[in-house]
């Protein structure tokens, strides 16, 4: 049955270009000139949530800069939409996608999973089981991309209802927090802070995928040698997405120390004049040396956007 509702679904999802007014034809040439200053990559927005939370009028607004709000809910399987926005000080193509909250289609959803770039979940404050969703597509997340952290944003959404509330919103941003991302309240009905929702989602989507950096650090070590002395060793650092490591050399396939983005308290320049610098974590201080200036400016200025960001 969950074979034929994949290919049922993927039909869907060969017609919704041609159905959904805010597409725009990704099919010319590359050696085409549109005079848009577009970057390279399509970004891939996941949004996630049980059913009838309004994922899809708070989508809907945003893509279209509309207020409009649907008198009835009319369940969704997928729908999508295609647009440009400036992100980080760049035009930016972004496709989202807005997943139906049932548990049908498992094999699609994970297609989805693996190929999004980020992530926007909702739940309603109006249900709780809509919050307790949300760890179970969490966790479905970390399992898919094999990563603790990703890119994504938290929204209680029916802010308008809140005579009817079930769930507090002390309970929305403790989920946040353990997610390491920012917590948003929503009404789809009055149109709040929609726009500001997916704009930062948007945000900290490209800021965490370009941010991908390698290359050759010396680490000042943990322990010491026989001698009492700290170790001075060369590693190479790897920073991909939310999470930093290094191994003995870029050949190396043994992972030796992890560093998850959003545990990161700060990135610290002591000395202008030499190549140090300092990652501050909550148990330990990494201290860094680059092989010169711009090497040094190079991984300070990633690292503290990642985590201004985070």
């Amino acid at each position: 049955m969950n074979a034929e509702n994949d290919a049922r679904l993927h039909a869907r999802q060969d017609s919704l270009a041609d159905d959904n007014p805010t597409t725009f034809d990704d099919s010319e040439s590359e050696d085409e000139d549109d005079g848009n200053d577009y970057d390279s990559k399509t970004f891939t927005v996941l949004v996630l949530g049980k059913s009838d939370v309004g994922k899809s009028s708070l989508l809907f607004q945003f893509a279209n800069n509309s207020n409009y709000f649907p008198a009835q809910h009319h369940p969704t399987i997928l729908d999508k939409f295609q647009l440009q926005r400036y992100v980080v000080g760049a035009l930016q193509r972004v496709t989202f996608l807005d997943w139906g909250g049932e548990a049908d289609y498992p094999t699609s959803r994970r297609e989805a999973i693996a190929d999004a770039d980020g992530f926007v979940f909702v739940y309603s404050i109006t249900d709780r089981s809509s919050l307790e969703a949300i760890s179970e597509l969490v966790e479905e997340v970390r399992v898919t991309k094999a990563k603790a952290y990703f890119p994504c944003v938290l929204v209680a959404n029916k802010s308008d209802c809140d005579k009817q509330r079930a769930v507090p919103d002390t309970e929305g941003k403790s989920l946040a927090k353990s997610l390491q991302c920012p917590f948003f309240k929503t009404s789809a009905k009055t149109h709040d802070n929609v726009d500001n929702t997916f704009q930062t989602a948007l945000e900290r989507m490209v800021t965490f995928t370009q941010a991908d950096f390698s290359g050759y650090l010396v680490k000042k070590g943990g322990g010491r040698s026989a001698f009492g002395r700290k170790n001075w060793k060369k590693r190479w650092f790897c920073l991909e997405g939310a999470c930093l490591t290094y191994k003995k050399s870029y050949k190396s396939k043994k992972v030796l120390g992890r560093i998850e983005i959003p545990t990161i308290k700060a990135v610290i320049v002591t000395n202008n004049d030499d190549n140090k610098f300092e990652i501050v974590c909550p148990t330990r201080t990494f201290i860094i040396h680059a092989k010169d200036v711009h090497v040094k400016r190079e991984w300070v200025t990633k690292l503290q956007t990642l985590v201004v960001n985070k």
